[in-house]
């Protein structure tokens, strides 16, 4: 039987900040013309103000006018083409009208005036703009059913200026506010700044004006590749200019996101089937939260977690710790080794795919610093350089001292333990397990003692006081590199 010490947090927390998608500030200008492009090149628009935008994927933000791919000035709409997107299934995007003046004839054969928005357009959509004429994000594309825009327009009609909230292929579900009514507006033009929110969530667009909500609308398009869009058109040739001011446009995703998948135990690449590992990202969860009795199936961790699962390879992996930002799992048993998927799910939604290499064994230590493992003596104190924490003694090992580490994916037991196992009753490991401290051979025995955690006990040599390079080798493999080992005078 090992020399045992209760198991304590051995978990690293990370703190990541969510991602932001926003436009910043800016100021939209269009005038009246419906002229087409001329069919040679130079091949400019009749009225390049015609129709103006802006729009970002997060990282990137273009801005401009109407104009032909064939332009010789800017040539093919590349940079459009170049950029990326977001999942915007779930998205929450707030900003300020601080100007919008819509000009309008009401006379014109063809009815329109000219109107504003912002919202979503799919990846696709500008693709196809980009391939096609013009970046005219109102006028119909011969998109598939699952490409489009949803947000919130602004035009001018009756003498008043009027704000509908539609998803474009959709309109009869239209939210519809008259702003004159609303005393937001006199005739074409605001006489108060306006905030709104809208948000993206069930395949549904909700909008909310000066925090008063005016309900939703159904969505038909794909927004899991959406860009944030701001844009106006002008398509009347008798119109003056027209403008929209808006504050920065923020967007908060919320559909989980996942930036990387680690070792639990040293926060490096590589994994292994009953070993722990961290899934870090945004909107992981919804709240924090450790597993406790009545998530446990059995005598098994359970595969979810306040409505957050984790699937590896497609198998359900184990959840012991939740939060916005990190997950703490436990790898599923599972022979495949190699590049592995790994995928979060939410009550928002589903995640990226995210893909990390998988072993058969991933040996590492749970750590206090960087340099310095997770360890104590057999009395339980922390062993580590005096000091190593503020509020906690710990004292350096000595030589002939056997001392107690722990870690992760130490690969299969004998008897063998199902992965998410709670009660392993300190299975020895299979494969032999040695060690070196400061350079010397060091005695070592390894059990697994609770669930994915590993037990080592290694006996010191005998060394000089001072910081001494510790590796645990198994087979082919050893732990993270740089480990130090306290060793008193």
């Amino acid at each position: 039987m090992p020399l045992r010490f209760a198991t304590v947090a051995l978990i690293a927390a990370c703190n990541l900040t969510a991602g932001n998608i926003s436009l910043g500030s800016g100021t939209i200008s269009v005038f009246g013309s419906r002229g087409e492009d001329v069919a040679t090149p130079p091949a400019y628009v009749t009225n390049p103000g015609a129709f103006g935008f802006s729009i970002t994927d997060g990282t990137s933000v273009v801005t401009g006018q109407e104009r032909r791919n064939t332009d010789p000035t800017g040539g093919p709409n590349l940079v459009l083409e170049s950029l990326g997107s977001f999942d915007g299934r779930q998205i929450t995007i707030s900003g300020t009208l601080t100007t919008l003046v819509v000009a309008d004839s009401e006379g014109d054969s063809g009815g329109h005036s000219q109107g504003f928005a912002v919202g979503l357009c799919t990846s696709g959509w500008v693709d196809q703009a980009a391939a096609t004429y013009n970046l005219n994000l109102f006028a119909a594309q011969p998109s598939p059913a699952n490409d489009g825009f949803a947000g919130i327009a602004f035009g001018y009609s009756s003498g008043s200026l009027y704000m509908v909230g539609y998803d474009y292929d959709s309109q009869p579900n239209q939210i519809f506010v008259n702003l004159g009514q609303a005393g937001l507006s006199s005739g074409q033009t605001l006489t108060q700044p306006i905030s709104f929110t809208l948000t993206y969530a069930s395949n549904t667009l909700a909008v909310t004006l000066d925090g008063q909500s005016y309900g939703s609308v159904a969505t038909s398009h794909d927004f899991s590749k959406a860009l944030l869009v701001a844009m106006g058109a002008s398509v009347d040739p008798n119109n003056p200019q027209g403008s929209m001011t808006y504050s920065s446009l923020v967007g908060v995703v919320t559909v989980p996101t996942i930036t990387g998948v680690v070792n639990g135990a040293s926060f490096l690449p590589g994994i292994a089937s009953g070993s722990w590992a961290t899934v870090l990202g945004t909107n992981l969860a919804s709240s924090t939260a450790l597993a406790g009795k009545s998530d446990f199936n059995g005598d098994s961790l359970g595969t979810l977690l306040q409505n957050t699962s984790v699937t590896v390879d497609g198998l359900p992996a184990f959840i012991y710790y939740i939060s916005p930002t990190q997950l703490n799992i436990i790898v599923p048993d599972d022979a495949t080794t190699g590049d592995v998927n790994v995928q979060v799910s939410t009550a928002t939604g589903v995640s990226n795919t995210f893909t990390v290499s998988k072993s058969a064994l991933a040996p590492a230590l749970f750590l206090f610093t960087a340099v310095y493992p997770a360890a104590v003596h057999a009395n339980g104190t922390y062993l580590g350089p005096p000091s190593l924490f503020p509020n906690a003694k710990t004292e350096p090992a000595k030589p002939n001292e056997t001392i107690l580490l722990f870690g992760t994916g130490f690969g299969p037991t004998n008897p063998p333990v199902p992965a998410g196992n709670l009660t392993p009753n300190d299975a020895p490991l299979q494969l032999a397990v040695t060690a070196t401290v400061g350079g010397l051979p060091a005695q070592v025995e390894g059990w697994l003692n609770a669930v994915g955690l590993y037990q080592l006990n290694l006996r010191v040599p005998n060394l000089p006081g001072g910081d001494a390079a510790l590796v645990i080798n198994l087979e082919n493999m050893a732990t993270q590199p740089g480990l130090l080992l306290s060793i008193a005078p």
